[in-house]
């Protein structure tokens, strides 16, 4: 008789069989019983609604000592891209963004390239989507949105001016005037504007 000290061989896999498994590790357990029942794998894909090759793959991959080989693996990249920019370029960018709110990426890649800097024009998109990520620029375009929608959800104030002017929105007639002021006696909020 041989006497072993520690753990017996193997006892780290079967201590890992305990573990709660998610709703889709579950249904792939019954998959491998079933089919461990009747060993039959067109009857055990037919009954269940999946594919050979889905069941084939999970077989592959199934250890009956460990089920959480059962368990999805995350689909991310192992390796993810690294910025290859420096900081000094991403500033720069930061700079002229901030000095040109309304120009993209490839105008932006033109200004650098003017002050001599190797730049491609997909380096200065992902540099601003890191940017607007980190929170360092605000998207001008998101906060023009964001105007828009207070703008025409807002109701009419009345104007400094006299009582003889009112101050409308005119978002029904035309969407490219915001307010304005119109001078008129007779003309209720109720009826047509008048011609001007």
């Amino acid at each position: 008789m041989q006497i072993h000290r520690g753990k017996p061989p193997g006892s780290g896999r079967l201590t890992r069989t305990g573990v709660e498994l998610s709703r889709e590790a579950r249904v792939r357990l019954c998959w491998m019983d079933f089919y461990r029942g009747c060993r039959n794998l067109a009857r055990t894909c037919r009954h269940f609604g999946i594919s050979r090759q889905t069941f084939y793959r999970w077989r592959r991959r199934y250890d009956p000592y460990d089920l959480t080989t059962l368990e999805g693996r995350s689909h991310c990249p192992r390796r993810r891209r690294q910025p290859t920019w420096s900081f000094p370029l991403e500033e720069k960018v930061l700079l002229l963004r901030l000095q040109f709110p309304r120009w993209g990426k490839d105008k932006l890649a033109v200004l650098l390239r003017r002050q001599k800097l190797p730049v491609s024009t997909s380096m200065v998109g992902r540099i601003l989507t890191q940017l607007k990520q980190h929170g360092r620029l605000v998207d001008h375009r998101a906060r023009e949105f964001r105007d828009r929608a207070v703008r025409y959800g807002r109701v009419p104030t009345p104007c400094a001016t006299p009582s003889s002017t009112r101050c409308l929105s005119l978002a029904t007639w035309s969407r490219s005037i915001r307010w304005t002021c119109v001078r008129s006696r007779a003309w209720s909020s109720n009826s047509s504007p008048p011609a001007t």
